[in-house]
């Protein structure tokens, strides 16, 4: 975890800073296991959100899936850009909200 956000505290040559999708999910849930995820790792969810880090998971009838900030979806195989559509993917600086 710590790798993936040195990685998204980067700033990449003519990208800038950009998200980091961690493959596999370190928590290794399923879609159907993830209202009991427990809290320390739903904490981690959210502080690696903010910080620009995701993960990606494969899941039955989806296909794989980029997520952030726990269960939120960014993209699937299936459905494409979900929540992406309303976030902006750019690192903010001094945001806490």
């Amino acid at each position: 975890m710590a790798q993936a956000i040195d990685y998204s505290m980067t700033a990449w040559d003519g990208y800038g800073r950009l998200p980091v999708f961690m493959c596999p999910d370190p928590f290794m849930r399923t879609r159907e296991a993830t209202p009991g995820l427990d809290s320390v790792a739903m904490f981690m969810d959210g502080l690696l959100g903010k910080f620009n880090v995701g993960y990606m998971a494969l899941f039955n009838g989806v296909g794989l899936t980029m997520l952030m900030h726990g269960s939120n979806t960014i993209w699937s195989e299936r459905y494409g850009v979900s929540h992406g559509k309303k976030w902006t993917l750019r690192s903010r600086t001094g945001n806490r909200g």
